[in-house]
């Protein structure tokens, strides 16, 4: 199922539909990352888990698998192309049945307080503008029930004189609509929102690093 309803226009949506139409080759790419952050979130049967920029939906399908008949999956995503893609991956109807695709913003969630056990953001945050993402991490918390497991996995910095962090650098600066991630801070960032960092483990997306981390959203006091 998807929902057609658009957030308004924005740079961050317009960067993801200029991608949209090599979006499979560039999860290739991180797909080591992928399977690292799933591993990691460790998706059990029955749950509910929202996975926030689900791109063309490969992280889906293996989220789908995991939770079985009793869970739920939502992919959310900025960009109606991008996930036309996803629904094409998900071709098996019991799987479309079991998934929510969701045309939205990660700052404005369109999911309901506490629904979610889990939740996995896997390269989404550094495209965001950085006044954005505390918003974003502030929505996860939200939705995440008490206790719930959210992993982020995120560009970190590099060594300056690394040829792949020059390389990346450079291409930011040439291509700033398609190559429109930043190395950000993500442990710094959600303990900020309130997270606990509970496991962290270190990657790689084409020599650059990255950082896969499980974190949890607090118990009531």
């Amino acid at each position: 199922m998807m929902d057609e309803e658009r957030p308004k226009p924005s740079a961050t949506r317009d960067a993801h539909h200029a991608m949209s139409g090599w979006y499979d080759r560039l999860t290739d790419w991180g797909a080591a990352v992928e399977r690292q952050a799933l591993v990691m979130l460790s998706a059990r049967e029955g749950e509910d888990i929202v996975n926030v920029g689900s791109g063309s939906g490969r992280a889906l399908t293996a989220l789908v698998g995991a939770v079985g008949a009793p869970g739920r999956v939502w992919g959310v995503d900025l960009s109606m192309g991008v996930l036309r893609r996803s629904q094409q991956r998900l071709m098996g109807a019991a799987q479309r049945r079991r998934v929510a695709l969701l045309c939205g913003d990660a700052a404005q969630l369109p999911l309901r307080d506490s629904s979610a056990d889990a939740a996995l953001c896997i390269l989404k945050l550094e495209v965001l503008p950085p006044d954005r993402v505390p918003l974003a991490l502030a929505e996860l918390r939200r939705v995440l029930r008490p206790g719930g497991r959210l992993v982020v996995a995120a560009m970190v910095e590099g060594r300056r004189r690394h040829p792949a962090v020059r390389l990346y650098r450079w291409a930011r600066t040439r291509y700033p609509m398609r190559v429109n991630g930043r190395p950000i801070h993500p442990r710094t960032l959600l303990v900020s929102a309130g997270f606990a960092i509970v496991d962290v483990a270190a990657a790689s997306l084409w020599g650059l690093p990255v950082e896969v981390v499980l974190a949890t959203s607090p118990m009531p006091r």
